[in-house]
C-alpha cells in the first residue's frame, strides 16, 4: 500500500509500477482496449464517460464501446432519464452498484483487460391517491344526472296549469318511475295514482328525460283518459316569471268528456318549487388509489382501486386490481362490477363503468400530478368522455 504521506511524485511512480504489474505478460504498454457499455432498457438512461489515455470524453445514449489504452483510466457517470431510476451497475458478473459515489460515478483503472459494464435502469412507478371531481357547470363536459327525489311545482297541461306533487325513483340503469298527484286529477277506483315511466339518456351530450304517462279517471269531475310522452333536457333553466324548471317537448292524446284532443312535439315547461331544484343532482367524484405491492413470491406489482360517489350520494367501491404503467402511455385502468356499499345489503352495480386511458403523470414535489389522459364514464343510463385534466381540482 502507498502511504498517503508519501510525496506526490513518489506516489505517482508507485501507481505506475502497480499498473505495470497488473498488465498481462507480453502486453504492450498503451495498447488500445475496448470496453463494452450496455444500457438497458433502451432509453432508460445515459452514461457520461471520459478516458485519461487517450484523453477523450462523451455521452452514450445507447449501448456502445469505449476505447481506453492499457494503463489508462476510464471514468463513468450513470444518469437516469426522466421517469427512470438507476437500478444497478455490473462489471462483468459482479455487482458494482455500491462502489459508485453520490454522483453515480466510478473511475475504473489502471486498465489491463477488456470488461463489460451493464447499467440497468428501472421505470419510476407513480403511486398515490388521486381525486377527480366532476366540474359541474363546465359547458364542454357531459353531465350525468340523478332525478331521485320529491318534486313539487306547476305542471303545464292541455287545458291549464296545475300544481303537482310527484315522487321520482331512478335506478342504476337510468330507468325512471314517477308517482304522485296533480290537482283536479283523480284516477279511476282501484287504479294507481298518477304516474309514468321512462328513462334518462345522454342526448347530444346532455342528460335528457324521456317519459311516458297514461291515465284513466276524471279531470275536475269529468271523465278523462290520456296518453302522453315527452322529453326534456335536464338543465334547470329560467322558465319565466322568475321561476325555474325544465323545458322540453311533449306529445299527447286525451279525451275529456268524450271529446278527443291531441298534439305532437309541442314545447312545454314545468316549474319547480325552490325545495325541488336540488333534486336534479349532477355532482360526482372518482377517487383512485395506486400502490406498489409484493406478492407471496416476492414479486412487485402495481395495484389500483377506486371509489365512485354518484350524484345521488351512493358510493360504488371497485375492488383492487393489477395495473400496468409505461413511460410512453402512462396508466390505462378499467373499473366495473363495483359494489354499491350504500345499499342494504350491498349489491353489485353492473351498470356502472369507469375507464381511464393513457393517464400520464409528473412528479410535483413529493406527489405525482396527472398531466393527461381521457376518462370514459357510464352510469344512470348515461355516459360521457372527457379530458382527464378537466377533472382535476384547482390548486
Amino acid at each position: 500500500m502507498i502511504p498517503r504521506s508519501a510525496p506526490p511524485i513518489r506516489r505517482a511512480l508507485a501507481a505506475l509500477s502497480l499498473a505495470a504489474l497488473l498488465l498481462p505478460l507480453g502486453a504492450a504498454w498503451g495498447a488500445p482496449i475496448s470496453w463494452t457499455i450496455a444500457i438497458t432498457p433502451k432509453g432508460g438512461g445515459q452514461v457520461d464517460w471520459s478516458t485519461s489515455s487517450p484523453a477523450a470524453n462523451g455521452t452514450l445514449d445507447a449501448s456502445g464501446k469505449i476505447v481506453v489504452e492499457q494503463g489508462g483510466f476510464l471514468d463513468l457517470t450513470f444518469r437516469a432519464n426522466d421517469g427512470y431510476v438507476l437500478v444497478s451497475v455490473f462489471k462483468n458478473t459482479d455487482d458494482w452498484t455500491f462502489f459508485l459515489d453520490g454522483n453515480k460515478h466510478f473511475q475504473f483503472g489502471p486498465v489491463a483487460n477488456a470488461h463489460k459494464i451493464t447499467a440497468t435502469y428501472g421505470v419510476v412507478v407513480p403511486t398515490g391517491a388521486f381525486d377527480f371531481p366532476f366540474p359541474t357547470g363546465h359547458p364542454a363536459l357531459t353531465a350525468i344526472a340523478s332525478l331521485t327525489g320529491n318534486y313539487t311545482g306547476v305542471m303545464p297541461g292541455p287545458f291549464f296549469a296545475r300544481h303537482y306533487d310527484l315522487d321520482v325513483a331512478m335506478d342504476e340503469a337510468g330507468k325512471v318511475v314517477v308517482l304522485g298527484s296533480v290537482d283536479g286529477v283523480v284516477p279511476e277506483p282501484g287504479a294507481d295514482p298518477v304516474g309514468g315511466a321512462g328513462a334518462v339518456k345522454t342526448v347530444d351530450g346532455t342528460p335528457t328525460m324521456q317519459l311516458k304517462m297514461g291515465f284513466e279517471g276524471t279531470l275536475d269531475g269529468v271523465a278523462a283518459t290520456a296518453k302522453a310522452s315527452g322529453g326534456a333536457a335536464l338543465d334547470v333553466v329560467d322558465v319565466g316569471g322568475g321561476a325555474v324548471g325544465l323545458e322540453g317537448t311533449h306529445s299527447y292524446k286525451t279525451t275529456l268528456g268524450g271529446v278527443p284532443f291531441s298534439e305532437k312535439n309541442a314545447p312545454v315547461h314545468a316549474s319547480f318549487d325552490p325545495a325541488s331544484v336540488g333534486n336534479v343532482a349532477k355532482d360526482w367524484t372518482l377517487g383512485i388509489d395506486i400502490d406498489e405491492r409484493t406478492d407471496a413470491k416476492g414479486k412487485r406489482y402495481i395495484a389500483a382501486r377506486a371509489d365512485l360517489v354518484l350524484p345521488d350520494g351512493d358510493t360504488i367501491v371497485f375492488a383492487e386490481r393489477k395495473a400496468k404503467y409505461t413511460i410512453a402511455k402512462g396508466y390505462s385502468l378499467a373499473f366495473k362490477n363495483g359494489t354499491n356499499v350504500t345499499l342494504v345489503p350491498p349489491a353489485v352495480a353492473k351498470k356502472v363503468k369507469i375507464q381511464i386511458k393513457r393517464m400520464t403523470l409528473v412528479k410535483d414535489g413529493l406527489v405525482w400530478r396527472p398531466t393527461g389522459g381521457t376518462i370514459h364514464y357510464q352510469f344512470f343510463g348515461q355516459k360521457g368522455v372527457a379530458n382527464l385534466v378537466d377533472f382535476l381540482a384547482p390548486g
